[in-house]
């Protein structure tokens, strides 16, 4: 999934208000996923910020519904489908002190564009895991290094 700060709706103030509400249970997001034909309820997802300011890894969790369609975000009237997301992490670009940034996905994962395109493409498997195995790597330093970072969330 993809974040572009510069073309989207959503605003970083919006992001870090709904941190407020990250603990509570019934709290998740729902966003829009460009190939929504792919994505079955269960599968986990990373939520990358592109555009402007610190790119990276924001947000973490599993897809807990089915792709829907819904109004255009953009008010471009095109035909877009949204999904639902359970998060199990939260961390505020700007703010923390250590972010798994697109430069590090992008040395790590050469092949695939981390930083322009639709938001909720497809990793392959291979892909997946090599991603899978750099986020433990990460929320295992952030809870030794940073266990009291306020902008980071984990569940």
């Amino acid at each position: 999934m993809r974040w572009n700060t510069d073309i989207s709706n959503y605003r970083i103030y919006e992001f870090r208000q709904a941190m407020n509400g990250f603990h509570n249970s019934a709290f998740y997001y729902e966003w829009s996923i460009w190939e929504y034909q792919k994505v079955h309820p269960g599968d986990k997802f990373y939520m990358i910020r592109t555009g402007g300011g610190r790119h990276g890894v924001v947000m973490h969790g599993t897809f807990i519904g089915q792709p829907y369609p819904d109004v255009d975000w953009s008010g471009k009237g095109r035909k877009v489908y949204y999904i639902r997301m359970q998060l199990d992490a939260m961390i505020d670009p700007d703010h923390a002190a250590r972010l798994l940034t697109t430069e590090q996905l992008g040395e790590t994962i050469p092949a695939f564009n981390w930083t322009d395109g639709h938001s909720g493409e497809q990793l392959s498997d291979e892909h997946a895991d090599s991603l899978e195995q750099m986020w433990d790597e990460y929320v295992s330093q952030l809870q030794t290094c940073m266990p009291d970072d306020d902008s980071i969330l984990l569940k």
